[in-house]
């Protein structure tokens, strides 16, 4: 499996914020949990969801605000954080896709829920972005199935890619974290 630059950055980054740190807390909380992931992309890892952490994204699940996005149109962007949004996803030969554009408005670790374990990646004009950490919801909450945390930084442009998937619609939130 190919690992993209920025995951290599991110872990070599991470070890150097851990050299003055001792506690294994510590590198939990800086590298992410601990159990392999079903994609096991960037070699990210997967730990037990923690109620708490999706009891906010699952309120939007289920009393919104809601809105719909089209992945299949160029235009399709995501402009609003604290939405749950249906995104429906383009027709492909391995199943369904869909992209949407992403402005990052703040410096700060974002959260992106989603309602099935369809595939997701971030990237930006010079790479994929590695998350630093991809938690499933377990029983947590109905409506979604995992989140997959990024440190994006303000005005930061990204592409999110939906897919493919088996299903032509998925639903996503994104929390600041």
């Amino acid at each position: 499996m190919k690992i993209p630059l920025s995951c290599i950055v991110e872990r070599v980054s991470c070890a150097c914020r851990l050299l003055g740190h001792a506690t294994l807390g510590c590198l939990i909380a800086a590298c992410g949990p601990e159990h392999l992931t079903a994609e096991a992309s960037c070699g990210v890892t997967e730990s037990a969801g923690r109620e708490s952490v999706f009891e906010h994204a699952c309120e939007h699940a289920r009393v919104g605000p809601f809105g719909t996005l089209d992945g299949g149109r160029k235009d399709a962007e995501l402009r609003n954080t604290h939405m749950y949004y249906a995104v429906s996803l383009r027709r492909e030969s391995d199943g369904f896709a869909g992209q949407i554009a992403f402005v990052a408005r703040t410096t700060a670790r974002h959260g992106f829920f989603l309602s099935a374990d369809a595939p997701l990646r971030l990237s930006s004009a010079q790479e994929e972005l590695c998350p630093v950490a991809m938690v499933g919801v377990g029983d947590a909450c109905a409506s979604l199935a995992r989140v997959q945390s990024y440190d994006l930084y303000e005005g930061q442009r990204l592409d999110v890619t939906l897919g493919p998937w088996s299903q032509p619609t998925v639903s996503l939130v994104v929390e600041l974290q």
